[in-house]
């Protein structure tokens, strides 16, 4: 497809003024090229298919128009779905109508093309209506207390709408630290327990290399009236004493008890040997096997999510198992955050049976096709700043260390890999990951 012509098409069903406006604005631009290099038809198709349906479907008035439109990026996986038209401020229209309906629709990483296309879309929903200050159209099941579209996921869940876009979500993801302890000549000094807070409800609490040679990644996600845990441990640290200050600063803030719901990410032991003290400290540990997790969480196993509600947080629970029977991977719908445990982090990818592995590999890939993926976060840190270099097993030193967050490309690398190798897994290092079978 030209790209002239198909701005020329899809400015014929635009009101007088727009087609003036599109044409010299996003006409000028060689989008096929931001959108992902030699794929130009599939790209550009994809673009024009998201503008021409927004255009004829706005029909200039204050209605709803339900979007599921995949459009390619960079690396051909962006997903642009599930938005509507409501009154709002945050895109200007760019011509002079009273009443302005925007598309908040592209989902891009290119801010410029991204603003661009969004006020072409804008433009042609603008209305001679009242001024949008109401959202016709719009009911409580499906805008929030702002009036903003509410989006429906494909497991009938409901995420926030416009203001929770991608970048806005992953804006409100928090910031990590610049390094977690790394025991070493710091043992003695650091504590055995690192506690960060990646933001106002999520805490992200590390084991030193001192007392684990595994230095296992503790996640803590607080709703409004349960807290969840996922995984308690190496063992020998006091991982109750700290995730219970956390708790009890949380409840002194919100006035009322927090139940504390313990759950791991499969049942290998530097994972799970803090699951009696939770216990006894009368925490609601769910167990880390396949009928302990069915049975709390009403889910069907293997690779089907389920929904928990934290109170006002939507987590989804899903059995991916593969590195370890059991194991579980865990969706939040508020950040954006996929945690993996040891099905993928940065490190050495340990896998005990290589069919269910990649089958599990494939699920998190379409699961989170229409998702917001900000960070993936696994349990484990094995490499260094050097891309492919792992430390030795068991040491209790990772000198400059690799961050801990990876993002959806090295998931989609994960699966291109392991699909290449057909039905026999062999060992080959990446930049961000060593696949290991064993």
């Amino acid at each position: 497809m030209d790209v002239f012509h198909g701005i020329r098409q899809v400015s014929k069903v635009a009101p007088a003024g727009v087609g003036l406006f599109f044409v010299p604005v996003v006409g000028q631009f060689d989008l096929w090229r931001t959108f992902g290099g030699g794929q130009k038809d599939e790209s550009e198709a994809a673009l024009f298919r998201v503008l021409a349906t927004g255009l004829n479907e706005a029909e200039f008035g204050a209605k709803e128009v339900e979007r599921s439109v995949e459009v390619i990026d960079a690396n051909h996986r962006v997903q642009v779905a599930h938005d509507c038209y409501v009154p709002s401020q945050r895109f200007p229209c760019p011509l002079p109508f009273a009443g302005c309906y925007c598309a908040r629709m592209l989902r891009l990483a290119d801010s410029w093309l991204s603003i661009a296309v969004c006020s072409v879309l804008g433009a042609a929903a603008c209305s001679s209506g009242d001024g949008g200050e109401t959202n016709v159209g719009c009911d409580s099941a499906r805008c929030d207390e702002d009036g903003d579209a509410r989006v429906s996921d494909d497991d009938g869940g409901v995420s926030p709408g416009p203001d929770a876009s991608p970048l806005a979500i992953c804006d409100q993801l928090g910031t990590f630290p610049t390094a977690w302890i790394s025991g070493g000549p710091d043992c003695g000094v650091e504590p055995d327990i690192q506690v960060h807070q990646l933001n106002d409800d999520t805490y992200i609490l590390r084991q030193s290399l001192c007392t684990s040679g595994e230095a296992p990644f503790l996640y803590l996600l607080f709703g409004e009236d349960k807290a969840l845990l996922e995984d308690t441990g190496d063992g020998g640290i006091d991982v109750v004493g700290a995730v219970d200050a956390i708790v009890s600063e949380r409840e002194a803030a919100v006035g009322h008890e927090i139940e504390l719901i313990v759950v791991n990410s499969h049942a290998h032991g530097d994972h799970v040997r803090g699951n009696q003290a939770f216990q006894n400290a009368g925490a609601t540990v769910v167990g880390a096997n396949e009928a302990a997790l069915t049975n709390f969480f009403g889910m069907s196993w293997p690779r089907q999510a389920a929904s928990f509600d934290l109170g006002g947080r939507l987590v989804d629970i899903a059995g991916i198992p593969g590195h370890e029977n059991n194991h579980i991977a865990i969706y939040d719908h508020q950040h954006g955050m996929l945690l993996t445990g040891d099905t993928l982090y940065p490190g050495r990818l340990f896998i005990n049976n290589f069919s269910e592995y990649k089958a599990s590999i494939d699920f998190l890939v379409d699961y989170t096709a229409a998702k917001d993926v900000c960070s993936i976060l696994g349990t484990h840190i094995e490499l260094s700043t050097t891309p492919g270099d792992d430390y030795n097993f068991g040491v209790d030193h990772h000198p400059n260390e690799r961050a801990l967050e990876l993002d959806r490309a090295t998931l989609l690398e994960l699966q291109a890999a392991i699909t290449a190798m057909g039905n026999t897994a062999v060992r080959e290092t990446h930049d961000n990951f060593i696949i290991f079978p064993i």
